[in-house]
């Protein structure tokens, strides 16, 4: 009798097990699968493991498996990989994903992308926590920032510390704590200072980026209009050089004169703000306005409503569109354009434009980072120049006007190639605020330097002004070892104020050592000197945002203007031309400064 107790006992408790099951729909999409290669899942809850995979299998759009889990779980994290052998698989780069299984039953993710998470669903950050992370920005800013009292004076530093803490004293979403230490970042006036736009955890990535509350198209800045570049409204009724007067009812100068004062850059230089707030709409980068725009202006529905102008009209005319993700809009603009840049890679290219005159166009030093050029830039110059040099071409345009800075390798490799004898700089020097890095933004800070770089206990040579001086920061006296194919024509330099940081410093290059010709209009970056170099990610351990702020500025020791480096030839692209596929200011070299030579 004991022994049958026993076997029903087992049975009813089996079969209670059984039933107590979550049943999990995961779906993954957008993945590049190699010949012979299969999808698979790992994770941290049975029957989900991190040492093998369960494999997915194909669907229509991607890939999918269903599984249950025992009702005593009640959160999963969790991975796609991808494998021919599984005990050497291939991982997704982002961070672990996760699921909260008494809120959701179904999982869709895309491949490598960071996950989405509905901001409904977080709570506030509570005020306490915020005013902990208040701290450590006041003791960045106040203590280490390099930069902090170079472009701004102490009375607006006060001010803007004072209202980060006032709005951190009560409790703030997400996006809230978001959009309230962007405008104190930008009060410092650095283009190297700000709440990344990329190196946020997944909440925040999710918050600011995967929300379905961005615009169906790309805009320039042009003549002082917000005109289309690419459209990816559904019905395709926006086109290019269209002019957008008003969203929701607000006028577009309105918008981003609310916006400005959260954009960084580098002191006096509106120009530059105002570029970095156009929408390109790579899916390399990032666009501030994507970001700012529903923080600023919270969506109230799905709907947009728009006052435009379109090609060849005169009269203003509403419409209505969808709100757009970013995803789905590269996806339109990708198939619908064939020009348009679809990998970082695509923003370099050289080309032979007439039988004198070649262009080269380099928009990106993205060397390395999120989705980095791949390109291998050493043979790209070398063939390029060395066409240059085998057709006897005379004339040489870089393009680097949508060049907003990266690695230093590409600069140094193309100065190479340019007839340039000696590379010297002897009127800048590193500074800093500090002797030794303080243990508790250590505790919560990443560098480029590994856990203990040389930066976080400097030996400076002097103390100026408050300021700690490395002159061997900057100092660069050396040989420029030239290629054989080096050019030795007429150079014309097209620049813009999206050049920041080595795009400012490649400019300033130019200018420095006497390279030619530059057209365009005023870069980003400061002739006073900026703050790059040396950079620290804090992350904030409350509201979990990443700051980056650099800790050694590079200053000029001469007198120079609070701008960015000026153009010999000052012209601005126009509408008129833009609406009739003409760029301007290449349009000028070739038509007025090549003809006089």
């Amino acid at each position: 009798m004991r022994k049958v107790l026993i076997l029903i006992s087992f049975i009813i408790s089996t079969s209670a097990e059984l039933i107590a099951q979550q049943k999990v729909d995961f779906f993954v999409s957008k993945i590049q699968l190699p010949e012979g290669h299969q999808v698979g899942i790992r994770g941290d809850s049975p029957p989900l493991s991190w040492y093998s995979s369960l494999k997915l299998s194909p669907v229509d759009s991607g890939y999918a498996v269903s599984l249950n889990f025992p009702d005593s779980v009640d959160r999963i994290e969790f991975k796609f990989v991808t494998f021919d052998d599984d005990s050497n698989p291939n991982w997704e780069t982002n961070g672990n994903r996760d699921l909260v299984l008494e809120k959701e039953s179904y999982s869709e993710s895309i491949w490598d992308v960071e996950q989405f998470i509905d901001p409904e669903t977080l709570e506030p950050i509570p005020s306490n926590g915020l005013l902990e992370d208040y701290e450590l920005v006041e003791q960045m800013i106040l203590d280490l920032h390099p930069g902090t009292y170079r472009f701004a004076d102490s009375a607006k530093i006060k001010k803007s510390l004072a209202e980060l803490k006032q709005k951190f004293s009560t409790p703030k979403s997400y996006g809230e704590a978001y959009l309230a230490l962007s405008k104190t970042l930008s009060a410092l006036e650095c283009g190297h200072t700000a709440a990344s736009l990329y190196n946020q955890n997944k909440i925040i990535k999710s918050v600011i980026h995967r929300q379905k509350d961005k615009m169906p198209f790309a805009f320039r800045w042009i003549e002082g209009k917000m005109v289309v570049t690419f459209d990816a409204s559904s019905d395709a009724i926006i086109p290019m050089g269209t002019v957008i007067h008003t969203i929701n009812g607000v006028e577009v100068e309105k918008i981003y004169a609310k916006m400005e004062e959260y954009i960084p850059s580098d002191g006096n230089t509106p120009k530059s703000r105002r570029a970095m707030s156009e929408i390109e709409a790579y899916d390399f980068r990032y666009d501030i306005f994507d970001v700012l725009y529903p923080l600023l202006y919270p969506l109230e529905n799905e709907v947009l409503e728009l006052s435009i102008s379109r090609p060849e009209e005169t009269l203003e005319e509403s419409i209505s569109l969808e709100y757009i993700t970013r995803f789905d809009r590269t996806d339109i603009l990708t198939e619908r354009y064939p020009d348009f840049p679809k990998v970082r890679n695509d923003l370099i290219s050289f080309e032979i434009i007439n039988d004198h005159t070649g262009l080269l166009k380099i928009g990106s030093y993205g060397l390395m980072g999120w989705k980095r050029l791949t390109l291998d830039y050493g043979e790209f110059l070398k063939q390029s120049f060395a066409k240059l040099k085998k057709e006897k071409i005379a004339n040489l345009i870089i393009d680097i006007r949508d060049n907003n800075g990266g690695n230093d390798e590409m600069l140094d490799e193309l100065l190479t190639y340019l007839d340039v004898d000696r590379i010297t700089i002897d009127d800048f020097e590193g500074r800093t605020r500090y002797l030794e890095f303080p243990e508790n933004i250590k505790a919560n800070s990443k560098s480029w330097g590994g856990d203990d770089p040389w930066y976080y206990h400097p030996d400076p040579k002097e103390k100026i002004n408050g300021y700690y001086a490395y002159p061997e920061e900057a100092f660069v006296d050396q040989k420029n070892k030239k290629k054989g194919s080096y050019f030795k024509g007429n150079l014309y330099w097209l620049i813009g104020p999206k050049n920041a940081s080595l795009a400012y410093y490649t400019a300033s290059a130019a200018r420095r050592f006497d390279l030619g010709l530059l057209v365009g209009e005023e870069t980003g970056g400061n002739q006073q000197g900026i703050n790059g170099g040396q950079l620290v990610f804090l992350t904030l351990p409350n509201s979990q945002i990443e700051i980056d702020f650099p800790i050694m500025g590079m200053f000029y020791t001469k007198d120079a203007p609070n701008q960015g480096i000026l153009p010999d030839v000052e012209i601005s692209q126009t509408l008129l031309d833009f609406r009739n596929g003409i760029d301007t200011q290449k349009q000028y070299i070739l038509e007025e400064l090549i003809q006089e030579r």
